[in-house]
Formats: structure tokens, C-alpha cells, sequence
């Protein structure tokens, strides 16, 4: 048979499958917009960017963010789960809130805007204010503003989606180091430390809590950037897979993070400083030195 007429009567098949198909009522097709999912898949594309330099993926990020802080996010800063038809519904949960805030600290990383950082903690603070449970280590899954449930629940298990309370437990660790508030790490380290034995006997159920237990034992790298090429310095830096780390950027003199705190800015020279609790080694001027100083 000519391919011709193959390509002809598999074309008239599928007509006449499709005509058949037309006559059973159509699936409901499900095109809400999640925060939760959206936070997830900018964590992703800036991960993607950070490896590969791919430019398409950090503008689909920063795309993504505008559309989430316009659409689902009030004049109050209280953000919604779900967004369809041009309306935001029905508060957000904890996911939403955590893998919010990680979508814009994984966003500072790649673009070195310190705006998503302060961003990040004005949600961590309202997370705190909202889901905190005064009784145990852990949040609700459920802000306390929410009246129509009647039970609050805590999720702890890491499934195919992360976990909230592990998620944030990530996020405290982190921002904890950013803006040295040592009550949220105090926080982080309490809530690893009450699931020790179920994570140290069930790896697979808390992924993400064996990540942030990795942290608190190896230490956190903390890297500080700073000259008028930092930003070229940080995109070579994020190609590099360096577990455990927190990096920032400075181009010019910064007071406000503690980790940029009285770095040397220079003009004709650019520095990389690796830290751990703040105490700094002697900063190196190449990437390829810094890996010398990670592997010491």
C-alpha cells in the first residue's frame, strides 16, 4: 500500500471514530488555576534555570509569580487557593502558603532581587499568625480565620506533593539564616527533631524532612556575592549542584541582610564569600575557587 493512501484511511478512521465519540457527553473539564501547584512548578522552572541557564524557564517564573500576586492575592495580602473565570476562591492553605514562599526564595536565587526575600518573610509571618498550632511543633492545615471547617488537621507525610509543615520547616531554616531570626530556626530544628525516629525509620514517607534534617547535621553553606559582575558570578554558581545553601547578591553596600552585612563592594572586583553562622572564610574572586573552599 502507498503510504499516501495509509495516511489517507487512517485519516477517514479517525473521522469516523470521532464522529462516534461526539455523541457521549463530553468529561467536565477542570481548568482552575491552583496557588499551591503554580508556587510548585516556579520552584521547578527556576531549578531549571539555575542548572541549565535556560531563559524560557525563568520567564515563565516571573510570568507566573505577576499572574499569582495580581489574581490571587487581595488588597488585605490575603491569598486565595484557587483561581478560575477572573475570581479568586476560598482562603489558601498551609501548601499554598509554603510553597508560596519557597517559589520566591528559589526566585530570589536565580534573579538575586532581594524583594522576593522580603516578600517571602511577610507570608512566613503570616503563616505564623494564621497556622500555628500553640500546642504542638507543627501548623494546621487550615488558617484560623477559616470558620466553615470543622476540624483542623496537620499533614506531615512528604507524598507525590511535599508535605506543608515540611515545606515550611524548610522555609523557617532558610529565612532563618536571611534575616538572622533565630526564633524561626529554633522553630525549624524543633519540628525535625519531634519526627526524628519517623524519619530516620521511613526516609521514603519524609523526604522533604530528610533534606532539612541533612541540613541541620552537614551545616548550611551560606554564599555571599558582591562586585558589579555578581550577577554572571551567581548564574555560574547556581549551575553548580551545591546541597545545603543559602546564596545572596550585592552590587552595591547592603545593611539589611545580615549575611551581605559589611562585605566589601568594590567596583573592579568581584567576591565570593562562603559562610557558615556569618563566621566567612577569606573570599575567592573565581567559582572554581569556591568549589576548592566547599570541598575543604
Amino acid at each position: 500500500m502507498p503510504e499516501s493512501l495509509l495516511h489517507e484511511k487512517l485519516y477517514t478512521c479517525k473521522q469516523i471514530l470521532l464522529n462516534h465519540r461526539k455523541k457521549r457527553i463530553r468529561p467536565l473539564l477542570d481548568d482552575k488555576i491552583l496557588l499551591g501547584w503554580n508556587s510548585l512548578m516556579i520552584t521547578a522552572c527556576c531549578k531549571a534555570n539555575g542548572a541549565t541557564g535556560d531563559d524560557a524557564c525563568l520567564e515563565m517564573a516571573l510570568k507566573n509569580i505577576s499572574f499569582l500576586k495580581e489574581n490571587l492575592c487581595d488588597d488585605n495580602d490575603t491569598w486565595y487557593h484557587t483561581w478560575k473565570g477572573g475570581k479568586a476562591k476560598y482562603p489558601a492553605f498551609l501548601d499554598d502558603y509554603a510553597f508560596l514562599i519557597q517559589a520566591y526564595i528559589h526566585l530570589q536565587e536565580v534573579t538575586g532581587n532581594s524583594e522576593y526575600l522580603i516578600e517571602a518573610k511577610k507570608i512566613a509571618d503570616r503563616v505564623l499568625e494564621l497556622f500555628a498550632d500553640d500546642d504542638t511543633n507543627f501548623f494546621w492545615f487550615t488558617s484560623s480565620n477559616q470558620n466553615d471547617v470543622i476540624v483542623r488537621k496537620k499533614e506531615i507525610y512528604d507524598g507525590a506533593v511535599p508535605s506543608g509543615n515540611a515545606v515550611m520547616a524548610a522555609n523557617l531554616l532558610y529565612l532563618a539564616i536571611v534575616f538572622d531570626i533565630r526564633e524561626w530556626k529554633t522553630k525549624a530544628e524543633a519540628m525535625i527533631q519531634s519526627l526524628e525516629q519517623a524519619i530516620t525509620n521511613y526516609p521514603t514517607s519524609f523526604g522533604v524532612w530528610v533534606m532539612c534534617m541533612q541540613q541541620l547535621i552537614t551545616g548550611i553553606n551560606e554564599i555571599a556575592i558582591t562586585g558589579p559582575k555578581a550577577m554572571n558570578l551567581l548564574s555560574n554558581v547556581n549551575h553548580l549542584f551545591i546541597p545545603n545553601k543559602v546564596i545572596q547578591i550585592a552590587l552595591t553596600p547592603s545593611e539589611e541582610f545580615p549575611l551581605l552585612k559589611g562585605k566589601l563592594i568594590s567596583v573592579n572586583k568581584n567576591l565570593i564569600y562562603l559562610c557558615r553562622d556569618y563566621s566567612c572564610q577569606q573570599p575567592v574572586e573565581t567559582v572554581e575557587e569556591l568549589v576548592l573552599s566547599l570541598k575543604t
